[in-house]
């Protein structure tokens, strides 16, 4: 993941090898991390062009033990999902409308964004 220059890629492996594995669903376990929550919502905001954005629905599951989060979110009718890794502090974001063919990815590092001040948003 650090190193992928094709996240279409990385989504495709991942949902092919772990997100429609019933193993995977069994081992998550639903989160509700606000902090995690906003930082998702503030990279989905650069990757829209948006300065603040209000998420709809948040669904983050973790894999105990692991330092692995999944999960989507919906805001202004888009659908992301992400992935984030605790122990590396980075993560991949994919941004996609219904409807449409183009969907936007961000590889991101939380403590970056925040440094760079590129996006506030609200997760609700």
């Amino acid at each position: 993941m650090q190193e992928a220059t094709d996240f279409a890629d990385f989504w495709n492996y991942f949902f092919d090898y772990f997100g429609e594995q019933d193993w995977f669903s069994d081992a998550s376990v639903r989160i509700h991390e606000k902090n995690l929550e906003e930082r998702f919502a503030q990279c989905a905001g650069f990757v829209t062009g948006k300065t603040s954005i209000k998420v709809k629905r948040a669904l983050l599951l973790e894999i105990p033990g692991q330092d692995f989060v999944h999960g989507t979110m919906h805001f202004d009718g888009k659908i992301a999902c992400v992935t984030f890794f605790r122990d590396i502090d980075t993560g991949i974001l994919s941004v996609a409308t219904p409807g449409e063919t183009m969907t936007r990815f961000l590889r991101f590092s939380p403590p970056k964004l925040e440094r760079l001040k590129m996006a506030t948003a609200v997760a609700m």
